[in-house]
């Protein structure tokens, strides 16, 4: 729990910091790069945040489950709101920042884990049509096609699934298998 505080500690600082440079340095040379790490940041700190919510949920749901609280909880959500501002903030001002695949995929990650399942489409489509041949390009791939298959679109599904098979890692090669075979 020590350790745990002075992570976030550390990380306020962090952020605190970067949000500075940004405002007081508005034409820095630095100021993608900055966008990028503050929004990492948030992502750590907002990930930090629903896994103790998760933590203090699970606590009480034990509680209500033993009759020791009469409300049941109710369980949290993920919330990446400061991320997904900070990213499209980047998106914004360096559009052809050279790390805008990564940006463009954890954006669309971020989109999906809270339930914003169109936005996480177009997302992961934007990043698929503009950065073919990188390598989340083919994961990206892979989300279109659940997407696309949860829409019941199964031969729209089927080409993004068959695209993740011609990537040069394996990163869910073996789950589109599975879905080509469903």
């Amino acid at each position: 729990e020590e350790l745990e505080k002075k992570e976030r500690l550390e990380r306020e600082k962090t952020i605190h910091n970067y949000e500075e440079f940004l405002r007081k340095y508005p034409d820095s040379p630095k100021r993608a790069d900055i966008w990028f790490q503050l929004a990492r940041a948030y992502f750590e700190q907002e990930e930090s945040e629903y896994m103790q919510a998760m933590a203090e949920y699970e606590r009480k749901l034990a509680a209500f489950g033993k009759g020791e609280i009469k409300v049941k909880p109710t369980e949290p959500k993920k919330d990446y709101s400061k991320t997904i501002k900070a990213y499209k903030s980047l998106i914004e001002e360096f559009p052809n920042y050279d790390m805008m695949d990564a940006v463009l995929y954890t954006l669309a990650y971020c989109y999906k884990e809270m339930g914003r399942m169109e936005d996480a489409f177009i997302t992961y489509s934007e990043l698929a049509d503009r950065f073919p041949k990188k390598k989340y390009a083919f994961e990206a791939h892979f989300h279109i096609g659940e997407y696309l298959f949860e829409e019941h679109e199964y031969l729209q599904a089927i080409e993004h699934y068959k695209k993740v098979l011609l990537a040069p890692t394996r990163v869910n090669f073996e789950k589109a298998i599975y879905k080509l075979g469903w």
